[in-house]
């Protein structure tokens, strides 16, 4: 019989799988209000591009994001104003507080001059009582020889009395000093106190202040990043609410896309193939089949249990503005390579019982030859093991054939 023979070709062989799907922005955020007030004004609408906040190496906020719209909301205001007025009667009672701790502390300087001048007063009451005692004594023994008159000795003995009566009045007065400075410093402790309590108070209400000085920042509503204004839905006047509200809606959506995202579903006989940096081309039919490049960046790694595909994201470059969120398209992934491989086609491969073979035509006769294959685009398979390159194989119809058969091989014209 006469069958028709290829050479099995070294070339690389190159594994693509290609699936439509979709364009979609990097990011796309709705911006809600935080608090409901009324729009006072916006300077944004559909279109335009706007710019996010900027921030240095550190991770510190150098400069907001633009300004996009803001909100009246009174009552908020009012808050602010009455939090303010708190915070500045936190720090007149501070001062006042501190201004008694001072004159707490004078007070003890005070009292503790008093204690050391009444000392000093026993002492020299002491001193005198030593005198007089002394007096005392050298005249009664006088009086005793009757040297002298007894009046002096009644004098003696009062003066005696005096110093002891002096002595006993100047410890009085050291004991009432030292009861001075024990009250001193219980008013010193409660100044402090009071300056303690004063300081608290002035920071619960640089807190109360700082928390509606945070809400009436959610007045100014700010480009949250870079991007463009893809949605407005209100106008000046509109009453918006917070997000959690039943009625809420956007006030915006900003969209980036300086990068898009393509995302595609793969089949499963694919799936294992696709890698995070697979190289990938996307085509867009509405830009007259125009090609853009870019790779594989994520993929869900699960298939989806009912369409039994992968979702895959391709990140492709966009600073031209061409591809537009929304737009459909097509994606080839490159999903694997193998160059300088040993190729035939597929319809050269017999496939029976899992096994894989091919007929060749040597002395007359078809030979069958177990392969082992490799990677397939479709069309051609890579071959592993089985031929050298130079075998003379039967290109097509081999589930016909038989092995020892004889045949006479005429070449494909190349290019078929």
């Amino acid at each position: 019989m006469r069958v028709t023979t290829i050479k099995p070709q070294r070339k690389t062989i190159v594994r693509e799988t290609r699936e439509p799907g979709q364009i979609e922005a990097f990011q796309s955020t709705p911006l809600y209000a935080k608090v409901p007030g009324y729009v006072r004004r916006y300077y944004v609408d559909i279109g335009d591009a706007v710019k996010g906040p900027y921030y240095d190496t550190s991770g510190q906020l150098v400069e907001h994001g633009q300004l996009l719209a803001e909100l009246s909301i009174p009552e908020l205001d009012q808050e602010l104003h009455e939090k303010e007025a708190a915070v500045a009667q936190a720090e007149a009672e501070v001062a006042q507080a501190r201004a008694a701790r001072k004159v707490a502390e004078a007070g003890v300087r005070a009292a503790g001059a008093q204690i050391e001048e009444a000392r000093a007063a026993v002492d020299r009451a002491k001193a005198e009582q030593e005198k007089t005692e002394s007096q005392y004594r050298r005249i009664t023994q006088l009086a005793q020889s009757s040297s002298i008159n007894p009046k002096v000795v009644d004098e003696a003995k009062k003066d005696l009395l005096a110093s002891q009566a002096a002595t006993r009045d100047a410890v009085s007065h050291v004991e009432a000093a030292e009861a001075a400075i024990e009250q001193s410093n219980a008013l010193v402790e409660r100044a402090i106190a009071d300056e303690k309590a004063a300081s608290a108070a002035k920071m619960l209400a640089e807190a109360g202040q700082a928390r509606v000085m945070a809400m009436a920042e959610y007045q100014r509503i700010e480009a949250p990043f870079d991007g463009r204004v893809s949605a407005r839905t209100v106008d000046v006047g509109h009453f918006v609410q917070p997000a959690e509200a039943a009625k809420a809606r956007a006030i915006f959506t900003i969209v980036q896309a300086n990068v898009v995202r393509v995302f595609v579903d793969v089949p499963e006989t694919d799936a294992a193939l696709v890698d995070r940096g697979d190289p990938a081309v996307i085509q867009v039919d509405s830009l007259s089949g125009k090609k853009f490049a870019g790779e594989v960046t994520r993929t869900t790694w699960a298939l989806d249990p009912t369409t039994r595909t992968l979702r895959t994201e391709i990140d492709v470059p966009n600073d031209t503005g061409e591809l537009r969120p929304g737009m459909y398209a097509f994606a080839t992934i490159k999903l694997a390579e193998v160059a300088d491989a040993l190729v035939i086609p597929l319809s050269a491969v017999r496939t029976e019982n899992e096994k894989t073979s091919c007929f060749c035509v040597a002395e007359g006769k078809l030979v069958q030859v177990a392969l082992s294959l490799g990677l397939s685009d479709g069309k051609e398979v890579e071959v592993v093991s089985g031929l050298n390159g130079g075998e003379q194989l039967v290109e097509k119809n081999t589930a016909s054939l038989a092995d020892g058969r004889s045949a006479v091989g005429v070449e494909a014209e190349k290019g078929k």
